[in-house]
């Protein structure tokens, strides 16, 4: 934001080692944090603090995410009808606050929780069919971090054709300002970085918790990330993680038919929500604050619990493994299919879906 700003050669913001020493002239020692893949626009979003001594500009920007959090927490007491006296809204404001996810936006300053309110607000413009909201919405999780791009598809299922002309629409035009503030040359240098980044093979072998680096950490070698892998398979990994996908997303988009039986609000929210778990787990460098988008989800197995001692054990796991703390080991510490130890929460996220799912089928089933 501060290059943006300051217009100083903005379009080499994707050069590591310049990028770097830029940061520390503004007075920001950090030689770690880089533009890497991601998008120009997101230099913009941060325009409001950039003249800000970098300390107190994060200290801003997490009031702000506390702000947000309100916000995100009203949102969600709206989606699912959840009253204040209700024994469920101190368990949502728990689960909105108080977990890893959020505490991880804190400290690493990031824009999770923002998203997460646009997803909120992409929901509920979804499901009662506000088709220029829902647009504006998810083309702004497009261009911030290409989130988001398995909603059109559900789009194209369910026949929501002005939904995806809104959508284009403002990319079209989010993308043109783009253009037009950043220059070609910075897109430019983006897009080289990012196919880079895929022929390297460099989500491959990270251990966080998404599908691609499950696959690359046990099929992919690294000589300083990842030494002892099953094998060196990369190209079977990325086949696999692009197989697991298009399965999921068949199950996923199967029950979501447009038949006019079905179209109840609630459907429709479980619908999203089994593709907004998809989108988390199979972004390429989902870590620990991307699961933040992953509360509505979770709180909508939560607040449908059976009263059996089984499932709050089984409830209350899954929310540890997909949102709580725990140590894990790195992908680097261990060998072969001992690798398979360190996605604990990929797999609870995986978990999740599949819950989701069975109990939309479920649903489906009572609507006949």
């Amino acid at each position: 934001a501060k290059l943006f700003a300051t217009t100083d050669s903005i379009s080499r913001m994707y050069d590591d080692p310049w990028f770097i020493g830029a940061m520390h002239r503004f007075g920001i020692p950090d030689s770690t944090i880089v533009m890497y893949v991601n998008p120009p626009p997101i230099a913009a979003f941060m325009l409001p603090v950039s003249w800000l001594e970098p300390t107190t500009a994060k200290t801003v920007w997490n009031v702000a995410n506390i702000i947000l959090l309100l916000l995100a927490f009203q949102l969600m007491r709206s989606l699912f009808n959840v009253s204040l006296t209700s024994f469920h809204a101190p368990l949502l404001a728990a689960l909105v606050g108080c977990t890893i996810p959020f505490l991880r936006n804190l400290q690493r300053g990031q824009i999770y929780i923002f998203m997460l309110v646009l997803v909120l607000i992409l929901i509920q413009s979804y499901t009662n069919e506000k088709p220029f909201l829902t647009g504006f919405s998810l083309a702004t999780l497009l261009l911030l971090k290409y989130f988001g791009w398995m909603f059109l598809l559900l789009f194209i299922v369910e026949r929501k054709w002005k939904e995806l002309a809104a959508t284009f629409l403002f990319l079209v035009i989010g993308f043109a300002a783009g253009i037009m503030f950043f220059g070609i040359e910075t897109y430019s240098a983006h897009f080289t970085t990012l196919r880079m980044a895929f022929d390297s093979h460099d989500f491959a072998i990270t251990g966080l918790p998404n599908v691609p680096a499950f696959y690359g950490g046990l099929l992919t070698f690294h000589s300083q990330w990842n030494r002892g892998p099953v094998a060196h398979l990369p190209w079977l990994a990325e086949a696999l993680a692009l197989g697991t996908l298009a399965v999921a997303l068949s199950f996923s988009l199967r029950s979501t038919s447009p038949q006019p039986r079905l179209s109840q609000p609630r459907l429709s929210q479980r619908r999203f929500m089994t593709l907004l778990t998809l989108s988390v787990i199979f972004t390429p460098l989902a870590a620990d604050h991307h699961y933040a988008l992953l509360i509505p989800p979770t709180f909508l197995i939560l607040s449908r619990w059976h009263a059996k001692k089984a499932s709050w054990a089984f409830t209350a796991a899954l929310c540890v493994a997909l949102l709580g703390w725990y140590p894990t080991p790195t992908i680097g510490a261990l060998s072969g299919f001992g690798k398979l130890l360190c996605f604990p929460r990929l797999y609870a996220a995986v978990i999740l879906w599949l819950v989701i799912l069975r109990s939309d089928r479920h649903d489906d089933a009572a609507t006949r």
